[in-house]
C-alpha cells in the first residue's frame, strides 16, 4: 500500500513538472516564433487573434515573424495555390509588436489596427506560374518602426495605405517593382530608396529627415523633404523641399509620371543639379503643367551646373513658340547653365535657350539649317 502511494505521488509530480514544462515551452514559442497564415478557422473570421487561422498549434502572438504566402506545400500533395480567407485582421491590442512581415501572397488585403515592427518587412516574392498576377497586398494598418530596416520587394506590388512613424530610424525601401505609400509618413528618420523598381509617395511625407534615392525611381504625388540623389530619378507631380544631386553619379529630374506625361514637379528649397544630373522635358503642347513639363521652384535659389537637358516631342511646335522649363518664384534665382548652354537641335528643330533671373525658356527657332 505504502510503495503504491509513493508511486502515485511520483506519478503526480512527474505529470504536474511536464504540464508546467509544455506551458513554459508555450509561452517561449509565443514569444518568439514564426508563423504562417492558414485561413481555415471555423466561420472564417479573418482574425490574427483566432489560433486557427495559423500553421501549427497555439497561433500567433507578440514578437512573432509573420508570414502570408499563397501556396500551401506539404511532402504528400506538393504545392498547390489555396483559397485561404486573404482578407485578414488584425485585431492584436494596438500597438501590438511583431518581429517581421512576409507577405507573399498574390491577394491579401490586411487591415485593423496599427503595429509596432521591429525588423522589417518581404513582399512579392512569392512563385508566380501559370494565370497567376503579380503578387500585390495591400497593407492598411498604421506601423510604428521598433527599429532601423529594411523593406524588400520582389517581383510583385506592396500598396500601404497606413500612417508610417519611422520613429527616428531609417527605412530602406529597396522594390523590385513597387511600393505605394499612401499614408502620411512622419517620425524624424530617413529614407533610402534602393533597388531598380517605383518607389511612390501619395501622403504627406515633408515632416521628417532627407530621402535618399540610390537606385531605382522615386516618385512624389504628396509631398517630401529633402531628397538627395545619388543614382536613379526623382518623378511626380507633388512637392518637394531640396533637391541635391552634387555628388551624383547618374541622376534624372523627371516632372510627370514617367512615359511622356506632363506635369509641374514643385519645390520649397533650393535645387542643386550638378553635370552628372538629367533634366528630363516633355514637350506635348504649349501649356505648362497640362501639356509641357516644368520644374517651379520656390523661396530658393535653382543652380544648373552643366545639368543636361533631355528634351522630348510629343508634337510639333510652331516657330516663335516658348516654353518656360524652369520657373523661380519669391525670393531666389536662376545661377548657371545646362551643359547645351545656348542652343540645341531635337528632331530636326532648332530651340534656343534663354536663361532669365528666374526662368529657363525655351523658344522654338523652326527646322535647323542642315
Amino acid at each position: 500500500m505504502k510503495g503504491t502511494a509513493i508511486k502515485g505521488r511520483v506519478s503526480g509530480q512527474f505529470i504536474a513538472v511536464l504540464f508546467i514544462a509544455i506551458t513554459i515551452i508555450g509561452v517561449v514559442n509565443a514569444v518568439a516564433g514564426t508563423k504562417e497564415w492558414d485561413g481555415f478557422a471555423d466561420g472564417f473570421d479573418a482574425n490574427w487573434t483566432t489560433n486557427n487561422n495559423w500553421k501549427g498549434i497555439g497561433g500567433a502572438g507578440p514578437n512573432d515573424d509573420l508570414i502570408f504566402a499563397d501556396k500551401v506545400c506539404n511532402l504528400i500533395t506538393g504545392c498547390f495555390w489555396t483559397l485561404k480567407n486573404t482578407t485578414t485582421t488584425n485585431n492584436f491590442p494596438i500597438n501590438t509588436s511583431f518581429k517581421s512581415l512576409t507577405l507573399s501572397g498574390t491577394r491579401y488585403r490586411i487591415r485593423g489596427n496599427q503595429i509596432f515592427l521591429q525588423n522589417g518587412l518581404t513582399f512579392g516574392k512569392g512563385q508566380v506560374g501559370g494565370n497567376e498576377p503579380t503578387p500585390e497586398t495591400t497593407w492598411n494598418p498604421n506601423i510604428i518602426l521598433g527599429d532601423s530596416q529594411l523593406w524588400d520587394g520582389g517581383l510583385g506590388d506592396l500598396i500601404v495605405n497606413g500612417i508610417i512613424n519611422l520613429n527616428g530610424h531609417v527605412l530602406e525601401a529597396a522594390p523590385l517593382d513597387k511600393l505605394i505609400l499612401n499614408g502620411d509618413i512622419g517620425g524624424s528618420g530617413l529614407i533610402e530608396k534602393d533597388k531598380s523598381g517605383l518607389l511612390t509617395i501619395n501622403g504627406n511625407a515633408a515632416n521628417f529627415g532627407r530621402t535618399t534615392v540610390k537606385r531605382g525611381v522615386l516618385e512624389v504625388n504628396g509631398s517630401l523633404g529633402r531628397v538627395e540623389i545619388e543614382s536613379g530619378t526623382l518623378q511626380g507631380v507633388g512637392f518637394v523641399k531640396d533637391v541635391f544631386s552634387r555628388f551624383a553619379t547618374d541622376a534624372i529630374i523627371s516632372p510627370g509620371s514617367g512615359g511622356n506625361t506632363s506635369a509641374i514637379l514643385r519645390a520649397s528649397g533650393e535645387v542643386e543639379l550638378s553635370r552628372n544630373t538629367t533634366l528630363e522635358i516633355d514637350l506635348n503642347g504649349p501649356g505648362a503643367g497640362t501639356d509641357y513639363d516644368q520644374l517651379r521652384v520656390t523661396g530658393a535659389d535653382i543652380s544648373l551646373v552643366g545639368t543636361d537637358l533631355d528634351v522630348r516631342l510629343g508634337f510639333t511646335p510652331a516657330t516663335g513658340q516658348q516654353f518656360v522649363i524652369v520657373s523661380q518664384v519669391a525670393a531666389g534665382g536662376v545661377i548657371g547653365t545646362f551643359e547645351q548652354e545656348g542652343a540645341f537641335v531635337e528632331d530636326g528643330l532648332l530651340f534656343q535657350i534663354s536663361y532669365n533671373a528666374n526662368s529657363v525658356v525655351l523658344t522654338c527657332l523652326g527646322p535647323a539649317i542642315p
